[in-house]
């Protein structure tokens, strides 16, 4: 069984910034709503904690039900930006697939796809949530890239 939802919108803006924006997973709880804590484990040995692709890399967050959650990130550089936690009887990828449309403009798509023998369920728990917190998201990365403020204030995240 699989069930995936989605949101998608148009941002003014470059790939790159939307990517730069993602790599900065400690600062994922300024634009996530549901996200309280995200921490990184180092990269593996040969691999630059810089490096473009994160593919591979690790990590945990903590949401504000109080849940945490072990992830592994899969990115393709200035194209898609995910990842996975595993539920009990399923995986869940959560990602960002943006693309250029033009040429100030880039499609953001914000989504989860949850894959295994549970994943109705999840889809039961988690569905009702999901188009709030998709909104107040990818509001939060529209204004992140096209102005570089969040809730007014500048921000200093990515390049």
């Amino acid at each position: 069984m699989v069930y995936e939802s989605f949101k998608a919108i148009r941002i003014n803006g470059t790939p790159a910034r939307i990517y730069s924006i993602l790599k900065d997973a400690e600062s994922w709880p300024k634009w996530d709503v549901d996200l309280i804590k995200v921490s990184m484990k180092p990269p593996a040995a040969g691999v630059a904690a810089t490096a473009a692709d994160w593919t591979g890399r690790t990590g945990n967050l903590t949401m504000k039900n109080g849940s945490s959650f072990d992830f592994t990130v899969k990115t393709e550089p200035d194209r898609y930006f995910g990842y996975r936690t595993r539920l009990f009887g399923a995986d869940a990828d959560w990602y960002w697939d943006f693309r250029k449309q033009d040429a100030d403009g880039v499609e953001l798509k914000m989504g989860v796809k949850i894959e295994g023998f549970t994943s109705s369920l999840w889809s039961m728990v988690i569905a009702p949530l999901l188009p709030a917190s998709f909104d107040a998201c990818t509001n939060n990365l529209k204004t992140m890239v096209e102005s570089g403020t969040l809730n007014g204030e500048p921000i200093q995240i990515g390049v």
